[in-house]
């Protein structure tokens, strides 16, 4: 629909969608993706023995049966048009909203490669910018991270956690926030191990510039602000942002001792250390 509608009254504004709405735009903009991205070159033909499955379309599917429908690959139609048919119609009528996010999500790990442009034959980064594209054109509230789906859809918040979790010279840091990103984003959503994991994060990337464990922020952060000259103000306030305190474990946030977190909490946390460890490492790097 064009803004013309809108802008003149004829239709209602778009709205934010919940986890759970799955309106046929939205399962039909998923369907362009997979279709384009995996399902373009299904068979070929002989002249004589009329289509069989292409090379790549063979693969992916005996992968979909096998890893995502967990039903029989021998089960799968001989005519590679029916089985797109069947594909075609779980994506836009019978998978409930969960399974539609599942396979995509699915299809985006599928030869993930981080260091290239695209996997090597299923083109799986395209297809992910491609995905959230249609994710932001019918405004779901998930969008991909990497191969992953996460319940965050403003631009500034995602590149930081694309930033932590994909291009991270630090380890940890990558492991980490994908960790805290996927406990934020599941069901039901794990608010306190979310918190945790982007905090240890940010140990990560304090580690990863000093070269030394330590419990908590205050003294690498000394080394860090004495290292790089970072104002003391702003030290303290990185120090204070998070509030450590120990117990017998190691090291905790206050905010994890309170009986129930809210997603506001948590999404503050998951972006702003995010956000904390991405500059720690770019102290390192120069």
């Amino acid at each position: 629909m064009s803004d013309f509608a809108q802008r003149f009254g004829y239709t209602k504004p778009a709205v934010d969608l919940t986890a759970e709405s799955m309106p046929d735009t939205l399962r039909a903009g998923l369907w362009d993706a997979i279709r384009l991205h995996f399902m373009s070159d299904i068979s070929r033909d002989d002249g004589f023995s009329g289509p069989s499955y292409s090379e790549d379309f063979d693969i992916v599917t005996d992968q979909i049966w096998f890893r995502f429908l967990r039903k029989p690959t021998d089960g799968k139609s001989k005519n590679p048009h029916s089985a797109l048919d069947v594909l075609r119609e779980k994506v836009l009528s019978v998978f409930v909203f969960y399974e539609v996010y599942s396979f995509i999500e699915f299809l985006a790990g599928l030869n993930f490669n981080e260091n290239e442009d695209h996997g090597p034959s299923l083109h799986s980064k395209r297809f992910i910018r491609f995905c959230n594209n249609v994710l932001e054109r019918e405004r779901s509230c998930f969008r991909f991270v990497g191969p992953s789906l996460v319940m965050i859809s403003d631009q500034e918040s995602l590149l930081e956690i694309e930033e932590a979790t994909l291009r991270s010279e630090a380890d940890g840091v990558r492991t980490h926030i994908r960790s805290a990103a996927q406990k934020y984003s599941s069901s039901p959503p794990d608010y306190r191990n979310s918190i945790k994991e982007a905090i240890s994060a940010v140990e990560a990337a304090a580690f990863f510039v000093t070269g030394e464990k330590a419990n908590g922020l205050s003294v690498p952060m000394k080394k860090i602000a004495e290292t790089f000259g970072i104002h003391q103000g702003m030290r303290k306030g990185f120090e204070a942002l998070y509030g450590y305190s120990s117990n017998k474990d190691g090291i905790r946030h206050a905010i994890l001792d309170e009986e129930r977190i809210t997603q506001a909490e948590a999404r503050y946390m998951l972006v702003s250390c995010a956000a904390f460890a991405n500059y720690l490492v770019s102290l390192k790097q120069g």
